[in-house]
């Protein structure tokens, strides 16, 4: 790539290969081309390399000159990013690369997520390998696929390959030190149905211009959730006149509060359900943050001729979504940190079948498995099949850790301040890194990122100059 839009910061290749990154497209399950292109800079350097099955790509440096003594150190993020877009964007996440535009010492995308979750991570560890006055203990460097949708790469990935015990994640978000986070899981509420005859009036409901954000880091911000809006909107109008669900399309990630919801419903009297479902909207709009200033709901309506679902789906659907808990569910006695959440997440209802799915983080494995057994029966009195999924543990606290104690103590010597110690109600990997390599010291941190997850995803440019800097004395030093 050689029209490169992020000028005038150093190192000049971190930034040279993150939009490099940004040029290949690279959503979860779709991280082969971002394999080829780490496996093969790595390689062109000189260094092992080791790609499995699964798109991981594990590296490792050679020590510099009289560092063999010192133990190794292992850096690790992800390859894969969320894909969310706005309803305007025309962007094609399999096929075209971000359109990126720097304002005000921040990179953004044009109108989707930019991805510096995670791929900032990649960028900095792909430079740490090239930087010829680097002078480190051997370094390896591990960099994960589909982290996004259950951390799938890092529960297939080979662990004898890794010499070091001693870990930095840079997935963090932010300039902190993390030394914890929350498990998670991941449930399917499904069921099929028959159809029946319909014609009559229905009602294209759309509700949008919600902020979304990350279900774990934002979840306690009390932004509205698409899905359950249009449920609220839809069990308040049937109250007017009968109403049931002929096609419903909401939220596309398990890991972002959904946004959008679109749905068709069948009325008796589409211009009067219009009306009623102004007055809904704006009860709705008067109850959320002032972080959804930009909520919509438009209501058109029109007629159908063709086959629906039977109206006892809408009274099963309705059952289910005002009887599941959503948002945070319990705060940490010790900390001020959400403890358990969860969050409906994506739904469609189409053809002959109803697809649901439910994300839930906790860090208490209790929780978890209560959510779970909660779900389970609240879904199966509705009449709905469950599948659980995607489990991953969470890291807990270590009272002792060298590593940290040498991260906190150099920032403070570099920048002449704290740095934050904190623990986040978000996946990252460090947790089940930790199980398959328990005697593993971690800290996890990052370059200060905004809004992930959203279009409004963003990266300070200025942090990304003081994290590798940062990074490197870091390394020279352990």
């Amino acid at each position: 790539m050689s029209n490169y839009v992020i000028n005038g910061y150093t190192p000049k290749g971190l930034f040279e290969r993150f939009e490099d990154i940004c040029a290949i497209p690279h959503g979860s399950g779709n991280e082969r081309k971002i394999a080829d292109y780490v496996a093969k800079f790595a390689s062109d350097l000189g260094h092992y390399v080791c790609r499995d099955l699964s798109n991981n790509v594990f590296v490792r440096r050679k020590a510099s000159p009289g560092y063999e003594n010192r133990p190794p150190v292992l850096l690790q993020g992800h390859l894969d990013m969320v894909c969310e877009k706005t309803p305007e964007s025309n962007h094609d996440f399999t096929r075209d690369g971000l359109k990126l535009i720097v304002r005000d010492g921040y990179v953004t995308a044009d109108g989707t997520t930019l991805g510096a979750d995670d791929g900032i991570a990649v960028a900095i560890m792909l430079q740490l390998l090239s930087d010829p006055e680097l002078s480190t203990p051997e370094l390896e460097c591990l960099f994960t696929a589909d982290e996004e949708v259950g951390m799938n790469g890092a529960k297939n990935f080979d662990y004898t390959k890794i010499h070091a015990r001693r870990m930095i994640n840079i997935d963090a978000g932010a300039e902190h030190v993390v030394v914890s986070c929350a498990g998670g899981n991941r449930s399917g509420i499904y069921t099929s149905f028959r159809r029946i005859p319909y014609y009559g009036d229905v009602l294209d409901l759309t509700v949008g211009g919600l902020a979304g954000g990350h279900s774990g880091i934002d979840i306690d911000k009390g932004r509205g959730n698409a899905i359950l809006i249009s449920a609220e909107i839809i069990k308040k109008l049937r109250e007017t006149q009968p109403a049931f669900i002929i096609k419903m399309d909401g939220g596309s990630k398990e890991n972002a509060i959904p946004r959008d919801c679109t749905t068709t419903l069948a009325v008796n009297d589409a211009r009067a359900a219009v009306v009623a479902v102004s007055v809904i909207a704006a009860e709705v709009k008067k109850k959320l943050s002032a972080d959804d200033a930009g909520f919509y709901v438009k209501a058109n309506p029109g007629e159908f001729s063709g086959k629906t679902p039977s109206p006892q789906l809408t009274d099963s659907l309705l059952t289910f979504l005002s009887s599941i808990k959503n948002g945070v569910i319990s705060m940490c006695d010790d900390i001020d940190l959400v403890k358990t959440s969860q969050n409906c997440a994506v739904i469609n209802i189409d053809g002959d079948r109803m697809r649901i799915r439910i994300s839930a983080r906790s860090s208490e494995v209790s929780d978890l498995m209560e959510m779970k057994r909660e779900l389970t029966a609240t879904a199966k009195k509705c009449g709905f099949r469950v599948r659980h999924s995607s489990g991953y543990p969470g890291w807990a606290y270590e009272k002792t850790s060298p590593l940290r104690d040498t991260f906190v103590n150099l920032y403070e010597q570099m920048f002449g301040k704290k740095l934050p110690v904190i623990g986040v109600h978000a996946g990252l990997e460090c947790g089940l890194i930790k199980s398959f390599v328990p005697d593993m010291d971690i800290v996890a941190t990052g370059c200060a990122t905004y809004d992930e997850h959203t279009p409004d995803e963003r990266l300070d440019l200025a942090s990304c100059e003081r994290m590798y800097a940062f990074l490197s004395k870091l390394l020279g030093q352990l």
